[in-house]
């Protein structure tokens, strides 16, 4: 009883867990990538100013 407990745990964790954590994932990813194209755009401002 107590395996079919903890299968039932574990799948319940594969089933809510994943997905958020691949939306967590895409999200760091996604906020990294909008920074490091924000930093490089005003890098080019800095250039073209000057």
């Amino acid at each position: 009883m107590l395996t079919v407990i903890a299968l039932l745990c574990c799948l319940f964790l594969v089933r809510f867990v994943t997905p958020l954590a691949v939306e967590i994932a895409i999200g760091v990813a996604g906020a990294g990538i909008l920074g490091y194209l924000g930093y490089l755009y005003r890098k080019k401002l800095m250039v073209t100013k000057q």
